[in-house]
């Protein structure tokens, strides 16, 4: 696995080789992204109480889900395209 930094305010990027590591996010407020091979997206966001998850199909659907006091639910699906 390779992690990926960048700062969108400026060119800072940095790139970590976690092959002799875990990885553990605290305080992620700001959405950590994952993208497989195929295109798929999934990007994980914490909030005050719970997660939310927005998935990214390779037809471009989009699906957001809220976790919170061990219950899912979707909030949102739609179309990348329709946006």
């Amino acid at each position: 696995m390779k992690i990926n930094l960048s700062n969108p305010g400026n060119d800072y990027t940095a790139q970590i080789d976690t092959s002799v590591m875990d990885v553990l996010v605290t305080e992620a407020y700001l959405p950590c992204s994952f993208v497989s091979d195929n295109g798929e997206e999934l990007h994980v966001v914490m909030r005050d109480q719970g997660f939310e998850l927005i998935y990214v199909d390779t037809d471009e659907v989009v699906q957001t889900w809220s976790l919170n006091d061990g219950f899912v639910k979707r909030l949102s699906i739609e179309s990348r395209n329709a946006r």
